[in-house]
């Protein structure tokens, strides 16, 4: 079941962020701190802020509804408002350039099985991110979700994060930068959640296979 959240700001007691997740235990994603855009990042550095669960167990519809709704009460940054969301809410295409509209199902760590209208839902509900990267990898998130194009797809065998012939490097210090900040990371996986991607795609990054990972390179 599913859940809408907002967050708070103590500074001036506004929200400034509508968000929903679906199969989420103890509300990680309401909780997620790593996988923010910069302007949620930068409000935080300047205050503290509070986390509400406005509904709770709810179906996926009635979420995204939801979500749309206050989006649209409380308006963007860049419509007037306080809320520094991205998109509209929903799948986040209007106001936006779609990003891959094709159809993505997922399966949850309990081996329930969601569908999906596009990429940037599944990411939106599930708090996982790159799934692109994911599907075309066959790759399973530390969180246990494993996405494809296809309902068939998902019967396929995943390949599990951090084993097989690169699986010492995930154990490995990196550092990344983004141009303005340089932090060094005890292994890729802490260095995949800080930039909010798997830790597949750091690994891609020092192997040259990527050029820059959301903004961060070696």
């Amino acid at each position: 079941m599913a859940y809408v959240y907002r967050h708070i700001r103590k500074d001036t007691n506004q929200p400034f962020y509508i968000g929903i997740s679906l199969s989420n235990r103890n509300y990680n994603r309401a909780n997620e701190k790593a996988k923010r855009n910069l302007y949620w990042k930068n409000i935080v550095a300047k205050t503290d802020y509070e986390i509400q669960i406005l509904f709770d167990s709810v179906t996926n519809d009635f979420a995204i509804a939801k979500e749309i709704e206050l989006i649209a009460l409380y308006k963007r940054i860049e419509d007037g408002g306080c809320l520094c969301n991205m998109t509209l809410g929903g799948e986040g295409t209007k106001g936006r350039n779609p990003r891959n509209a094709k159809k993505v199902y997922g399966r949850s760590r309990d081996g329930i099985v969601f569908e999906f209208k596009s990429m940037v839902e599944a990411e939106k509900v599930t708090g996982c991110s790159s799934i692109g990267y994911l599907i075309k990898n066959k790759s399973l998130t530390l969180s246990g979700w494993f996405f494809s194009h296809t309902r068939d797809g998902l019967n396929n065998e995943p390949r599990k994060s951090m084993i097989g012939k690169h699986g010492a490097h995930f154990k490995k210090s990196i550092t990344i930068t983004n141009g303005t900040d340089m932090i060094t990371f005890e292994s890729y996986t802490l260095a995949a959640k800080h930039v909010g991607v798997s830790t597949n795609h750091i690994g891609d990054l020092v192997r040259g296979k990527l050029k820059s990972a959301k903004g961060w390179t070696l």
